[in-house]
């Protein structure tokens, strides 16, 4: 009878100790779920404090272009698509005249008041 006691015992202990495993995995996943949260909440917080490189590199990386200044083109272009049209444009522009550019801006440096006028040239706008 002491036999089946004791076995009785360990059976018990057996089950307790599964009933309590189970319970520390629904406790490891729930404080899992939770950091997971909190470390996404508090992620956009500590890439705010960090140096202005290092944030912009952890913006980079999130948007998943190859560098940060493809990473900004994409984010412009997608905040304004009009906006950016307009700086592409304009880039265009002052790359297509930029020795034109340099001349005039030298030829203003030695003058004081009065400037001779810069002509440019202005690409048709292709559609």
């Amino acid at each position: 009878m002491g036999e089946v006691q004791g076995e009785r015992q360990k059976l018990a202990h057996i089950i307790s100790q599964s009933r309590h495993q189970d319970r520390q995995n629904w406790w490891l996943l729930g404080v899992g779920l939770a950091c997971l949260v909190v470390g996404i909440g508090l992620s956009p917080v500590l890439a705010y404090l960090l140096p202005s490189s290092v944030g912009t590199r952890v913006a980079s990386f999130i948007v998943g272009e190859k560098d940060r200044w493809n990473s900004g083109a994409m984010m412009m272009a997608i905040s304004n698509p009009e906006g950016w049209q307009r700086v592409r444009e304009d880039s265009q522009l002052v790359e297509t005249n930029r020795d034109r550019i340099a001349a005039c801006q030298k030829a203003a440096s030695g003058q004081e008041k009065t400037q001779k006028p810069c002509i440019i040239t202005v690409p048709a706008q292709q559609e």
